[in-house]
């Protein structure tokens, strides 16, 4: 990432890379690429041969915040899921648990900056987890995975 003074980015630091690269797909549900456009890095969606690249920040960002609410809205369930997968038992555990889910968003640009994680990435897809963008870089859906029903 690089630091820059403007007005879009006022003394953030600049994501360099997408962070949902392989799972961003356009609305005839074809993947779109990653290539970066000066130092900025975009998805790319193949029009019929024409390329549009679209700036992946505001994209990686709306996911993002879409996100953090979904966690938000169920912290408790998240927090008590978390101690248990880590073996957390303490009272303190999920009181700090519960705290980090708070400020989240506070900690946007350190996760646009760090990206994901190759294994997550792969993951998220094996899970059925898509984003669909349209050729203006507009989230149009994010798709998560599904539970499996009662009848499988």
């Amino acid at each position: 990432m690089t630091e820059i003074e403007s007005t879009q980015y006022p003394s953030r630091l600049v994501p360099n890379k997408a962070v949902f690269p392989g799972l961003v797909y356009d609305e005839d549900d074809n993947p779109c690429t990653t290539a970066m456009v000066g130092n900025e890095a975009c998805y790319v969606i193949n029009d019929h041969g024409f390329l549009i690249h679209v700036p992946s920040d505001p994209i990686d960002r709306h996911v993002l915040q879409v996100n953090f609410q979904h966690l938000g809205e169920n912290k408790d369930e998240v927090a008590e899921q978390a101690s248990k997968m880590f073996n957390l038992d303490g009272l303190f555990d999920r009181a700090m648990l519960k705290s980090a889910l708070d400020h989240l968003d506070e900690h946007m640009d350190e996760i646009l900056a760090a990206g994901l994680a190759e294994d997550q990435l792969l993951y998220l897809g094996m899970t059925g987890f898509k984003i669909i963008i349209n050729r203006h870089g507009e989230v149009v859906d994010i798709r998560y995975p599904s539970k499996p029903s009662e009848e499988e």
